[in-house]
């Protein structure tokens, strides 16, 4: 079934008989789902989100630091990757534990801000927080940068929280357990990128340990599986998949999954499309101008600078309605003035005319400022002369972002960094560039920087 009509936030309490045949709203099993969801079975009963005043809402994404640092879990809410780091939820990050940033402080925002064009992604979220989210496989779909993974994420941490509560886990069925579940085991998201989860596959292939891989896949507390539409090209994986979401919805147990499109048009085989049609496919949109409104008074916020509602509407009257648009006016506003009060008819002709075209005015100063304020380090770490694996790396993927975006000499680049020599930054270079697929937090670092200075 398929829901398509947008639903006003304003009516996403139950509606009345009289207007329940008109209402884009549609009735199932007394459950009320708004538009843009496509449905299939039983939704079980849910309750209507609060919206505030202005009809936004806000998903929090805090909840993960807390079941993060949850001293009664030992391995956090994610399973710990080959690499030994533990993998965060809202970016897709292994953590250095030198490095205790929480995980909310990783993203441009500690929120999903949501208006009327997200209305299906405040029903669904209130669903999983009451604990009535009963329909597996999860696929929420939707375009880059709107937010999927980070949702995702938290949704998985909402739904672990629920299963724990209820103190069991359940096992295969075999002659050992009798069929019942068994208690004690330790609860926790398995949270794997499409990529990790086809290479892990072929891998247990060559040496023969598939049912031992396959059971880990089925018996995970939450499976959470990031950018499956990487498996339309790999069709023994998405066979694999088929057969991990039909043992997982035998016993019941939650599968998270993120898309770029809805499930029916991605281009699956029909076997692996049958399962993720069977399930719950939540489209998320690009935020709305009430969303907009919000986000850009949060970016602000968030770098202690004062913004009016009168510039929130001259920013919105520019069109300037990408996340990463937004928070490079952000950037460059505090990099020329401070924390002084925002008003855009002081604004530099330079921040003017990148709010008006968004050309390529970054510069390698706030390359550095961005990835020792992403990681946790200092400007001196980054031109110092410190090997530490941390600063190492970190000096490499500012390098990598000058070497690419700016199009300067690597002798160029070494000056900003300590007056490093030309070699020295080629080789760092290529390292990342080797590394970047193997290691996630490369990846995911230069990818929140290059989002955050609107760097494509």
């Amino acid at each position: 079934m398929t829901l398509t009509s947008n639903t006003p936030l304003s009516n996403l309490d139950s509606p009345s008989a009289d207007t329940a045949s008109s209402s884009p709203l549609m009735k199932l099993d007394q459950t009320t789902v708004p538009g843009d969801c496509s449905l299939s079975g039983w939704l079980g009963t849910g309750r209507q989100p609060l919206v505030s005043a202005d009809n936004h809402f806000v998903i929090d994404f805090v909840l993960l630091d807390s079941m993060l640092s949850d001293p009664t879990n030992s391995t956090g809410v994610f399973a710990k990757r080959s690499s030994g780091g533990l993998l965060t939820a809202k970016s897709r990050t292994v953590v250095d534990s030198s490095h205790s940033v929480p995980v909310s402080d990783r993203l441009l925002l500690s929120q999903f801000i949501g208006d009327q064009s997200n209305a299906s992604v405040a029903w669904l979220w209130q669903s999983v927080v009451d604990g009535q989210c009963d329909f597996w496989p999860l696929t929420l779909f939707g375009p880059s940068g709107v937010g999927k993974t980070q949702l995702a994420a938290v949704f998985a941490a909402a739904t672990l929280s629920h299963f724990r509560l209820s103190h069991f886990r359940l096992t295969p069925f075999n002659s050992s357990s009798n069929g019942h579940a068994e208690t004690g085991q330790r609860h926790s998201v398995l949270n794997l990128q499409s990529k990790d989860f086809a290479r892990a596959f072929r891998s247990a292939e060559e040496i023969n340990s598939v049912a031992d891989w396959r059971m880990k896949m089925e018996t995970a507390s939450v499976l959470l599986l990031d950018d499956i539409h990487y498996l339309i090209s790999h069709v023994d994986a998405q066979h694999e998949l088929a057969e991990i979401l039909d043992q997982r919805q035998l016993w019941s147990l939650p599968t998270i999954l993120v898309c770029q499109q809805r499930p029916s048009l991605s281009g699956f085989t029909g076997r692996l499309a049958s399962r993720l049609n069977g399930g719950f496919s939540c489209g998320i949109s690009s935020p709305g101008l009430v969303a907009v409104a919000v986000i850009i008074k949060q970016l602000f916020v968030k770098q202690n600078i004062s913004i009016s509602d009168a510039e929130v509407k001259n920013l919105i009257d520019l069109k300037l309605t990408n996340l990463a648009a937004i928070n490079q006016v952000v950037w460059r506003w505090k990099l020329e003035f401070g924390v002084a009060d925002f008003n855009w008819d002081n604004a530099s002709s330079q921040l003017k005319s990148l709010a008006i075209s968004n050309p390529s005015v970054v510069k390698p100063e706030i390359i550095l400022k961005a990835t020792t304020k992403l990681l946790g380090l200092t400007l001196k770490d980054l031109k110092g002369l410190s090997r530490r694996s941390a600063i190492v790396r970190a000096r490499g993927i500012a390098m990598w972002l000058c070497r690419k975006h700016l199009n300067l000499s690597f002798q160029k680049i070494g000056n900003y960094f300590g007056n490093r020599d030309h070699t020295t930054v080629m080789n760092s270079c290529q390292r990342i560039d080797s590394t970047m697929d193997q290691d996630s937090l490369i990846k995911t670092s230069i990818d929140r920087i290059q989002l955050q200075l609107g760097l494509t």
